[in-house]
């Protein structure tokens, strides 16, 4: 990987470190910034190298977050575990040339967001009813991915606004 995209790996890990400390929305919104993280891994990773980078992600965030151990890992994992699948329905390979991470400016703004809406929706499906599992309504565990997604994707075209306009 590229050591910017490193970097920016690394400057979301410590905002996810800092969400989950001092951002309490309520009971309904997580902020998160895991799955943006694995959407940085390159297209070209194998789904070996991507599920090993999701776990190790989301097992660091879990260690140094005090919420339920191997959640945000099971989640990344996933979502990683499915990314290529949802990088062939929603961009297709044959419209992506690059080896790159995907992003808005290379792909298209409905592209981007049909990939972060349904690789997005798998991780928080996954996060919302494995924290949940089974001892909430069901009724406010769909509410609960509703508002988080709701909350979380405009973060992420926010973030890949910032992290990659294109300099004129």
């Amino acid at each position: 990987m590229k050591l910017r995209r490193i970097l920016y790996i690394i400057l979301m890990f410590l905002l996810q470190i800092v969400a989950n400390d001092y951002i309490n929305l309520g009971p309904y919104v997580y902020v998160c910034f895991l799955p943006m993280m694995i959407l940085l891994v390159p297209a070209g990773r194998s789904s070996i190298q991507s599920l090993l980078i999701a776990f190790g992600l989301g097992i660091l965030v879990d260690l140094l977050s005090d919420g339920v151990l191997g959640l945000n890992a099971a989640a990344g994992v996933l979502m990683a575990g499915t990314l290529n699948f949802v990088f062939n329905v929603t961009v297709s390979r044959d419209n992506y040339e690059g080896d790159d991470c995907p992003n808005m400016y290379d792909v298209g703004i409905v592209k981007y967001l049909r990939l972060a809406l349904l690789s997005f929706s798998i991780y928080f499906i996954a996060y919302v009813f494995l924290d949940g599992m089974g001892s909430r309504p069901f009724l406010f565990d769909l509410t609960r991915l509703i508002v988080t997604l709701a909350v979380n994707i405009p973060l992420a075209i926010l973030i890949n606004v910032a992290f990659f306009r294109r300099h004129r």
